[in-house]
Order: structure tokens, then sequence, then C-alpha cells
């Protein structure tokens, strides 16, 4: 079988010209598909397609309402929340001042207290909402050893 460049023969024709007609008598393929097969192309989207979608519009849904409510619900920080928060600050304060920074906890206030030589260092970060028998305790630093606070729980060990 002969192939010949696309500019000598025409579209649809694979193959030397046939046998006494010039190559300009060769017909032209249709462009069209023929009436049985129309008949039979449907428009329309297949099942899997329509689950996919639905199942993409679920998985959105889902996300933007899970991420709305966080930000509706609005909710007071609890003394945890609080705690952390003194506690990021005493540290990062203590880090650029390269001063020791005390923490402490103010009974009458229910508030951290932020404490150092510089008063201006002092900051007070209070508890909404807390309750009036909120009590905090400190463990006093051993220099010695003795006990470790391992998850919540005071553990004896040996200096």
């Amino acid at each position: 079988m002969l192939l010949r460049p696309a500019s000598a023969r025409r579209v649809g024709w694979i193959g030397p010209d046939p046998p006494g007609l010039p190559p300009a008598a060769i017909p032209a393929p249709s462009l069209t598909p023929p009436a049985s097969r129309l008949r039979r192309v449907r428009a329309g989207f297949t099942l899997l397609e329509i689950l996919l979608t639905l199942a993409l519009i679920a998985l959105l849904a889902a996300a933007l309402i899970g991420g709305s409510s966080a930000l509706i619900a609005e909710r007071a920080p609890s003394a945890n929340d609080v705690f952390w928060t003194a506690v990021r600050a005493a540290r990062k304060s203590a880090l650029n001042t390269r001063q020791e920074i005390g923490l402490r906890f103010d009974e009458k206030t229910k508030a951290f207290v932020l404490s150092a030589d510089d008063p201006a260092l002092g900051r007070t970060f209070p508890i909404p909402g807390a309750p009036a028998d909120l009590a905090v305790d400190f463990l006093a630093a051993q220099r010695t050893g003795g006990s470790i606070l391992l998850g919540g729980t005071v553990v004896e060990t040996e200096p």
C-alpha cells in the first residue's frame, strides 16, 4: 500500500488512487452520520455522571455547613484556652526581652497575670465567665528532682 501526502489525495482516502479515476473524481466523505446512526444517539447524562455530581454537591455542602457553624457559634474561651494563651504570651515576651517573666493566677480577678521586672511587660489574661470556685495551682519548681507532672498526674522520681 502506498501512502501519499495529504495534499496529494482527497480527505478520507488512504492509499493509491483507484485505477481509472483521476484524483479529483474521488468522492469526499460525508461529514454527517447516516440517518440510522442519528436515531441511536441520545442526548443526556448517564446515571454515573448524575451520581458524581450529587456527591460533589453534598461534599461541598457538608464542608460549608461545618465550617460556617464554627464561625457562627462563637463561644467564650475556656480557662484552658486562656491559660495556654497566657503561656504563649509569657514565652514570647521572655524570648523577645531576654528577661525572666513570671506567670501567676490572681484569685480575686480570676485572671492569669504576667509579671516582670519591667511593669510595661505585665499583662493580664482574664477568664470570661469564670466560676467563683475556680482555683489554679502551679507546681513549685524543684531543683533536686522528686516529682514531675506526666499527663496531669504528679509522679515521684528519684534525684
